[in-house]
Order: structure tokens, then sequence, then C-alpha cells
């Protein structure tokens, strides 16, 4: 059971140290048998002591001077105090301060916060003269933080001129771009553009930009595709690894499949195929006719990378693929995130063909999806290859185009503030005629 803390009148401490002092045996055995401890004994005792000695001192008596001098001085307050308030009183009418209304006069509000700061050299505090005055005490203070400027509505500062600031032609190309291409976002935008020699500026400008003008495209499909895995599978060379998938595509009421091989390193999709069926025979038909027709532009013999049905773990694909594969090997059952590269490619295929018309036979739909794969591989920038196309990380050059880019910006930086700093005029645009890499 814990201890109850005994707290002792003043009548006590007195009797309890008297008696701890004239104790036979000391102070320690006398603490002991009272239950204290040493140090709050001597603690009172002191206390005691420095006590006796104020009440044994004799009475200091104020002289005559020094009593009418405090009466002065008390009356001087008094009438200290009744001028200031009537002066606050005199302010507050001149002011018209009505309540909830914003100061907007700069004049005024330089006047309340002077008078106020002067006021409390006469011994009036911040708060009580807001409070004669009528304003919060915030208010006061906003008005004082702000010096003297008006705080509703809030005067925007002078902006700094900015040295690098985008033009007002710039700003311009750059809407207009938007509104021609709506179904870029931001960052895919900012590298077409600069890619295209329009305006050459980071996706942060183009976001702010796009942002003022309400032309910011928010992601239609984050909604409706909303798993994310961080994939393992990773290549350091075109044609280094290779994933195969088939996914289904809803066509005149029955089921049609889409083959598709994929580069890992590059994204480019070497393979894509609109079948009737998913034998065995036929995939391994289709993979031999373009190894075939293309296998002496590979850079090396790739590695394949499948799930385990049956159109890749038959008799037929397997021996295609003994001929012309370095290794086959197939992710673990139920687990399609191992394969998620391709996977990808899928849902962006799909996504692709919602946004183009049905077709209206077969042929069509064949031709459909040819497009769709061309625009993927040769025309939409990907985030993951810095905002370029599979084919320039296939079979271009990624270094140079980056370098390109990073030599437009600092050139554009350049002449913005030559432009901004001395009011001159200069083309935006950087041709083949001044261009670093031609």
């Amino acid at each position: 059971m814990a201890k109850v803390k005994h707290s002792y009148s003043p009548e006590e401490k007195v009797r309890m140290v008297l008696e701890g002092l004239s104790y036979p045996d000391g102070v320690a055995q006398y603490c002991r048998s009272k239950g204290i401890r040493d140090t709050l004994f001597y603690k009172w005792k002191n206390q005691l002591e420095k006590n006796a000695k104020m009440v044994f001192a004799p009475p200091v008596r104020e002289s005559a001077r020094e009593v009418r001098l405090k009466d002065e001085l008390i009356r001087k307050d008094t009438i200290i105090s009744e001028l200031v308030a009537e002066n606050i009183a005199l302010k507050k009418k001149e002011w018209n301060i009505a309540t909830g209304k914003h100061i907007q006069d700069r004049a005024m509000m330089g006047d309340i916060v002077t008078t106020g700061k002067r006021y409390t050299a006469y011994g009036l505090t911040i708060r009580a003269y807001c409070r004669q005055v009528g304003i919060s005490l915030s208010r006061w203070y906003r008005m004082a933080k702000g010096l003297y400027q008006e705080l509703s509505p809030k005067v925007r500062r002078k902006e700094m001129p900015q040295p690098y600031a985008l033009t007002q032609e710039e700003k311009d190309a750059i809407v207009e771009y938007a509104v021609e291409h709506p179904r870029y976002f931001h960052r895919e935008m900012t590298y077409r553009m600069i890619d295209e020699n329009i305006v050459y500026t980071s996706p942060s400008s183009v976001y702010r930009i796009l942002k003022k003008n309400g032309l910011i495209k928010e992601n239609g499909y984050k909604n409706r595709y909303g798993w994310v895995h961080r994939y393992s599978n990773q290549a350091g060379a075109p044609d280094e690894l290779w994933q195969a998938d088939i996914t289904y595509l809803r066509y005149g009421g029955r089921d049609v499949y889409q083959l598709s091989f994929i580069d890992v390193y590059s994204r480019f999709v070497v393979v894509s195929a609109t079948l009737t069926n998913m034998e065995s025979r036929t995939v391994s038909r289709m993979f031999e006719e373009f190894i075939q027709a293309h296998g002496e532009d590979l850079k090396q013999k790739p590695r394949l990378q499948t799930d385990n049905g049956s159109s890749f773990v038959g008799a037929d694909f397997r021996e295609i693929v003994k001929k012309y594969v370095a290794e086959h090997t197939t992710i673990h059952p139920s687990m399609p995130t191992e394969n998620v590269i391709i996977e990808r490619w899928h849902r962006t295929f799909k996504e692709l063909l919602y946004e183009m018309e049905d077709p209206e036979s077969f042929e069509g739909l064949v031709n459909v999806t040819r497009e769709a794969c061309h625009y993927y591989n040769y025309k939409r920038y990907h985030q993951s290859l810095k905002y370029m196309t599979p084919y320039e990380w296939y079979r271009g050059n990624p270094e140079r185009v980056y370098a390109e880019r990073a030599m437009k910006i600092e050139d554009a930086r350049r002449l913005r503030k030559e432009y901004n700093c001395n009011k001159g005029k200069y083309s935006l645009s950087l041709g083949t005629e001044n261009s670093h890499f031609v």
C-alpha cells in the first residue's frame, strides 16, 4: 500500500523544530521517530531562523516626506489614468471604429498602434487599451505586425523581379499547347514541348500555369485501377529479358485474344497479335514467324518470362522456345504481379482502345490494335523512361535526348534572364541552325 503524504501546519512545524533541537538522542533519531527526512527538518529550521530575524527587527517608520511623496504619486497616477481614459475616448470617437468592420485606412491603423505603444509608458496595458478602444487584442497585434499596412483586404506585396521568369509569350504557348493536346498530363506535356522546340521549362512551371488557367487534367483511370506493385524484374540492356502474356478482348459477343511480348528494359512491345484462339500451336507459330523475320535485328538472345498458362507450357511452344530463346522461366502460380510489366502494358493497351472507335469487323479490330500498339511504342511518352518513347530506349539514344533537353532548358533560362533584366527581345525557338546537337 502506498504511503499517504502528510502535510503539516505551521504550528506543527515550529513545535517539531523546537522538539528536535532539544531531543536527547539527536536530530536524526527524532526525525526517524516522526517519520520525516533530515533534509526537511533542516529546511524548516532555516526558514524559522530567517523569519525570526524579521520578527525581532525594529520597525522602520516612514518619514513625513516619504509619506507625502507617496501620496503625490498616487494622485498623479489617478490624474494620468483619467486623462488617458478621456484621450482614448476622444480618439475612439475620432476613429469611429465599428464593431466587426475592417480598418482600411493605413493612417488610422498607424495612429491606433502608436497611441497604444505610447500609453504603455503610463502603466496602461495593451489589453486594457484595446478594451477601451473597442478592438480585439489580436487585431492590434496584426496591425502592429503588418507595419501599418492594410490587413483586410490583404495588400499584395510588390513582386520582386525574377530573371528566369517565363515570358508572356511562353505562357501563352503552354496554354495553347494544353488546349490542343488535352490527353497529356503536365509532365509529359513538358517534355513534348521541349522535344518539339516550343517552350523549354520544368514540369513544375507548366503545372503552375495550367492550374492558374484551369487546365489541370485529372487521372480518370486512378479509381478504375487501384493496384500498385513494385516489380522486381530488371534488365540492363535491350533484348535481355522479355515478358509474354495473353489478355482477353470482348468483341462481337465473343472473346478474342491479344498476344504480347514486351522488352522489360525499354517497355517496347516487340510482338503484338490479335488471335481467335490461344492454343499453344497458334502462339508458337506467331512467335516463330516474328523471330524468323526480325531475329537478325535483335541485340542478343533474350530470356523469356511467362505465366503458367497452357499456351506457354505446351509442348509446341516449349520446342520453339528452345531454338530462339536463351532461357524460359515461369512465374509462381496465381502471382500475376511477378509479370507486372506485361500486365501494365495490357492495362495501357485497353485504356487506348477505350478512346478509339469500335471497329465494324474483325479486320478492323486488328487494325485498331496495331494502331494502339504503334502509338504506345513510337509516340506515347513513358513516365518510367524519363518521359521518352519505348522505341527511344529500345533502339534510340536516350542519353542524347536527355542531354539535349537539359541544354535547351539552360539556353532558355539564359535567354529569359537577358530578356527580363535588359527588357530585350529574342526568339524562343532553338532550331537546327543554333542547336548544339546538329
